[in-house]
Order: structure tokens, then sequence, then C-alpha cells
């Protein structure tokens, strides 16, 4: 039950609506596995290709900033 939480912060209630990007602090190791209660989220993210970023890694915070600027860019620019 608890898992399903993730999914819908992620997807939202309908599933169909996905987050722009995931920003999460949790172990990960060399492949990519992250550990945790934070695992399932962020491997559902991953495998419906949201952007993920680790704040535990070091150019986690950075690389998340970044692509909040371009999404920042992106969405000025619809308007």
């Amino acid at each position: 039950k608890l898992h399903g939480r993730n999914l819908e912060i992620i997807a939202g209630e309908s599933l169909g609506d996905l987050v722009d990007a995931v920003y999460f602090s949790a172990p990960e190791n060399e492949k990519g596995i992250v550990s945790g209660g934070t695992a399932m989220g962020v491997s559902y993210a991953r495998q419906r290709n949201v952007p993920t970023f680790n704040a535990s890694t070091p150019d986690g915070t950075d690389a998340f900033i970044r692509h909040v600027r371009t999404l920042i860019r992106n969405y000025s620019r619809k308007e």
C-alpha cells in the first residue's frame, strides 16, 4: 500500500501525469541501484524515463539545478 504512494507522487493519481524530475537522497551502488525506501520510486521514475538526481552523489545537486534551469527556459519559451 505504501509503495503505491510512490507511483502517485511520480505519475499522478491516474499514473499518466509524470513529474518533470525526481530529486532524492539515498545510497546508490555503482550500477545505479538505489537502496532504502526511496528505491521503488526512483526505479519507477527511471523506467518511465523521468530524469532522476541523487543529492548524495558528487554532481547530483548541480545536475538537478541545471535541469531545473533548462525546464524554466523551456516553459518560458512556451508562453
